[in-house]
């Protein structure tokens, strides 16, 4: 018997100071509501600057009545200084757009979000998401400048 994916799911790797969310499916509210309690006791055993790691490439849709509970997950990353992000997505799918516009925009109007170095990726895989952090934290590391952050996809 082939085993379902969790419709939404939160992990974190304390040795890479990462945070794991995922979403797929048809998510509503109560969905998101359980997201948030996931993360929350995620956050608490990260360090500040935390990475994460953000599939949505498996989302199908989001309901508008969970879209409150999707700015108070963002607000609250923002919140507890989040670093990095990288978001896999799957272009074939229109629902990666909204979310991904949509954390744009609340992103722009959260003050603590504009002090953080905001550098928001995009991938296809969890490897190539992965590569990605690594690739950015190899540049941190050795000095060179924060790389901008990208546009969100057309």
């Amino acid at each position: 018997m082939a085993q379902r994916q969790q419709p939404v799911k939160a992990t974190a790797d304390l040795k890479k100071n990462r945070l794991y969310m995922s979403i797929a499916g048809n998510i509503n509210a109560k969905m998101l509501q359980k997201l948030y309690t996931d993360i929350r006791f995620c956050v608490v055993d990260l360090k500040e600057g935390f990475e994460m790691v953000s599939d949505v490439s498996q989302c199908n849709i989001l309901y508008v009545t969970g879209m409150p509970i999707y700015k108070k997950i963002i607000d609250f990353l923002i919140d507890n200084h989040v670093g990095s992000i990288v978001q896999i997505i799957n272009d074939d799918n229109i629902s990666y757009k909204q979310l991904a516009n949509f954390f744009r925009i609340i992103s722009d109007d959260n003050l603590n979000y504009k002090q953080l170095p905001n550098r928001t990726l995009y991938a296809h895989t969890l490897e190539e998401a992965e590569q990605k952090l690594e690739e950015l934290a190899g540049r941190d590391s050795a000095g060179e400048a924060a790389s901008p952050p990208l546009e969100s996809p057309q």
